[in-house]
């Protein structure tokens, strides 16, 4: 991705700073009031280390995963609340109700060139329902 736009894809740290002071000031006033003694830079460094660190291009952009910072400061504790967004619980019953229509990814060679232009792609040779993923299989080459 342009370093340009890598930024856009999250909460930088200074929006974090800038923008939700109130939410973090409230986190840590509800801390101290259940006998959890907390700042406010302790409160910023739990966010950071939970979700900060998102990276999308080769330049030292990191951004906040805005679904999760979003739902920690609204529920005020840190928590895998991406995980709920990225489960392909909804593929992996399809699998198992048509297990004759996913067609295997294995030991397929992904080269970057393929897999950035799909210009030579017309219609997949067939058309499975879903496919099913064996990532730890998945070669990826120059």
């Amino acid at each position: 991705m342009d370093a340009k736009y890598a930024a856009m894809m999250g909460y930088t740290q200074e929006e974090v700073g800038q923008y939700f002071d109130k939410h973090v000031q409230a986190t840590k006033q509800d801390r101290n009031q259940q006998g959890q003694p907390s700042t406010e830079e302790e409160v910023l460094a739990e966010i950071k280390a939970w979700y900060n660190g998102y990276r999308f291009s080769s330049e030292k952009i990191y951004v906040y995963n805005p679904f999760s910072t979003l739902n920690y400061l609204s529920k005020k504790k840190p928590k895998s609340y991406w995980y709920a967004t990225g489960t392909p619980a909804f593929l992996l019953r399809e699998i198992k109700q048509r297990p004759q229509e996913a067609a295997s990814l294995s030991q397929m060679i992904a080269t970057q060139s393929r897999l950035s232009d799909i210009s030579e792609v017309d219609t997949p040779p067939y058309q499975p329902s879903c496919f099913r993923q064996d990532i730890s299989l998945f070669k990826i080459t120059k």
